[in-house]
């Protein structure tokens, strides 16, 4: 296993336990507030925290910091091509592809 390989794991790791967190809080602070006893509200929150404190708020920085550090490490043999338009050229709006026609052809 490369080191690529290992920080590509690392990513995909800390982005399922950022997710699996926000889940967790936000399921936790569903029920709090659907709640009416205010013991009952402290109580849920109380296990909010721990979700929020060890899960969401380091896998906030966890992913994108594997993410940069597995994009960057990458090296590719060929400049990357340009993003394809979703529309071709001589169907937008505007009919600037006229204009390059007829000086083009004429």
């Amino acid at each position: 296993m490369s080191g690529a390989d290992v920080l590509r794991l690392l990513h995909v790791a800390s982005a399922f336990w950022f997710v699996a967190g926000l889940i967790g809080r936000d399921l936790v602070l569903a029920r709090a507030r659907r709640s009416e006893d205010l013991r009952q509200v402290r109580e849920l929150l109380a296990v909010s925290a721990p979700f929020e404190r060890l899960m969401v708020i380091p896998g906030s920085v966890a992913v994108p910091a594997f993410g940069l550090l597995t994009g960057g490490g990458r090296r590719t043999s060929r400049p990357r091509s340009p993003p394809r338009l979703a529309i071709p050229w001589w169907r937008w709006p505007g009919g600037t592809s006229w204009r390059w026609w007829r000086w083009c052809c004429s």
